[in-house]
């Protein structure tokens, strides 16, 4: 008998290497999209604190005075972050954290669209560039609603970080 090939070790073995592929590729599949779930919620989360941020007068950020929106800060926000072409955007990712601390460095991997409007017109409109992004990339968004403590007017924040 020496030299032949068990039939039973062979049928062993295939039903090993299936239960084996099988772990992997399930692995594969769940590990992959837990990771997408999780930064979805981490976009979402970081959309909701850059919106409390502004609409909350504890920060130096933020928009309000009190319970309202206060025009005065408004326009300083528009004024020190929304220009294109000074280079305030980036102080905007920096004040707001939207940057990633590696072992090479500050990278900054996430965008944010800040806008603030009303019925009679736009107010804020804070972009890294002119025009929308693509639709097919993961991102969150949230609006909030606020009035405007001069003219008693309701005004729409709308926050979308990618």
């Amino acid at each position: 008998m020496k030299g032949q090939l068990v039939f039973e070790f062979l049928v062993a073995g295939f039903i090993f290497f299936a239960i084996l592929v099988y772990t992997i590729n399930y692995l594969n599949v769940n590990v992959s999209d837990y990771r997408n779930n999780f930064y979805q919620n981490w976009l979402q989360s970081k959309a909701i604190q850059i919106s409390d941020i502004l609409l909350k007068g504890e920060s130096t950020l933020s928009l309000s005075s009190g319970q309202e929106l206060n025009m005065t800060k408004i326009q300083l926000f528009n004024a020190d972050y929304c220009p294109l072409q000074n280079g305030s955007y980036s102080k905007l990712i920096d004040d707001f954290y939207l940057y990633e601390k590696t072992n090479f460095g500050d990278v900054v991997s996430k965008d944010v669209i800040i806008q603030l409007s009303t019925p009679s017109g736009m107010l804020i409109d804070c972009r890294s560039k002119v025009g929308m992004f693509p639709s097919n990339i993961t991102k969150a968004e949230i609006g909030r609603v606020g009035i405007i403590g001069s003219t008693k007017e309701i005004a729409k924040l709308r926050v979308i970080v990618w």
